[in-house]
């Protein structure tokens, strides 16, 4: 690999982890308010965490500082893994975690991947909605 190659690839992934880091950041605080029990219920009822978030937790993402990264969120958003998210989630919210992945026939990560498709559909469609 060229010199030019591994700048490019290095800088690309370095736009990947700062976009996981403030996407990481938005799911995190949205789920301050949820337990375990939340989750559970969440996968069994095939709840879409996107359509329960308060308008007022999407205008902070439109109005906060992730508006400011837009460009790199955008660019990078669909990098984003749920293997990923559930790295975070054994870090920052082990008990989530612990019921995705316990959860029987695998439908805790099926759920998790749903989860993860439509977070990042509603991020980057509230950030390119008009008033962006």
């Amino acid at each position: 690999m060229s010199i030019l190659e591994s700048t490019k690839q290095f800088f690309t992934e370095l736009g990947v982890q700062f976009a996981a880091d403030i996407i990481q950041g938005y799911v995190l605080h949205m789920l301050e308010d949820f337990t375990a029990e939340d989750c559970y219920r969440a996968i069994t009822d095939d709840i879409d965490l996107w359509t329960v978030i308060p308008d007022k937790e999407k205008d902070y993402l439109h109005f906060s500082l992730v508006r400011r990264f837009k460009p790199h969120i955008l660019k990078y958003a669909d990098r984003i893994t749920p293997e990923m998210v559930l790295t975070w989630l054994r870090k920052k919210r082990p008990d989530f975690a612990s019921v995705i992945e316990n959860y029987p026939d695998s439908k805790g990560y099926l759920w998790l991947e749903r989860q993860v498709r439509n977070v990042i559909i509603g991020i980057r469609t509230t950030l390119t909605s008009p008033h962006s």
